[in-house]
């Protein structure tokens, strides 16, 4: 059985369905949307009222500072972390955006200078 997560940041422009993450989540897991579609948004509702403790937090940006506000609190209480996929000099940067674009990313990607 692998590691189980409190927090997945959903920040991929790919769809992934909530049956991938599900399985990866702690007892009351919860997935933040950044890229919040009618999929999500379904789930969202769907997940409210089967009373689920996982659930989707679908984060629409907004200009009151709300939604970071709340990401600067998980980041504080230690319940997100930055996970780094994989590291490339500059001179490899078109390596690092291929790996982007194919999607198999697990964390960032960084470009060093």
């Amino acid at each position: 059985m692998g590691r189980k997560y409190d927090f997945v940041i959903h920040s991929s422009s790919k769809a992934i369905p909530w049956s991938v993450f599900e399985p990866n989540l702690s007892s009351n897991g919860k997935v933040i949307d950044l890229t919040t579609n009618l999929s999500s948004m379904f789930t969202f509702v769907l997940k409210k009222l089967t009373f689920s403790k996982k659930t989707l937090v679908p984060l629409i940006i907004n200009g009151k500072g709300e939604n970071l506000d709340f990401l600067v609190k998980l980041v504080k209480e230690g319940k997100l972390k930055t996970v780094i996929d994989s590291t490339y000099p500059l001179s490899k940067a078109e390596d690092a955006w291929a790996r982007r674009l194919d999607g198999c990313n697990t964390g960032k990607i960084i470009v060093e200078h």
